[in-house]
């Protein structure tokens, strides 16, 4: 965490490179349990660098834990008008979808999300614990 803090400090880096410094201490912060934390950094990542879709998705992961569905679909949303293959975002936001009552359209993320990766489900430990609530 000191060479994160030493490095945004510095204030030598930007645009991505100062993203994923924040990115990385919302990580170290998001491991101590620290999600207020984390989530304050993953947003300064994102306004640093919008489209960088590794803090998108980790803040996406974090709403989705914590009932947030419609800021995750944002961010997924935000990460597939880029990148629309990319399987965790799909998959996320097919989940987000599912939670939120859209169960065709979360069904249909879902399926294609498999279908590029087909063990992305393994990748999303906490799916279902969050589906079981629905």
């Amino acid at each position: 965490m000191a060479n994160c803090n030493a490095a945004i400090e510095s204030g030598s880096e930007s645009g991505e490179t100062l993203a994923s410094l924040y990115l990385n201490r919302g990580n170290l912060y998001l491991v101590k349990g620290q999600h207020d934390a984390a989530m304050t950094d993953y947003d300064r990542a994102i306004m640093i660098a919008p489209g960088y879709a590794p803090a998108r998705l980790k803040r996406a992961w974090i709403n989705l834990q914590m009932w947030g569905y419609g800021n995750a679909i944002a961010d997924y949303d935000a990460i597939l008008a880029k990148e629309p293959k990319m399987a965790a975002a799909l998959f996320g936001r097919g989940v987000a979808e599912q939670l939120e009552g859209d169960l065709s359209q979360g069904d249909e993320d879902v399926a294609a999300a498999k279908t590029i990766d087909a063990n992305i489900e393994q990748k999303f430990g906490d799916v279902p614990r969050l589906l079981a609530v629905r």
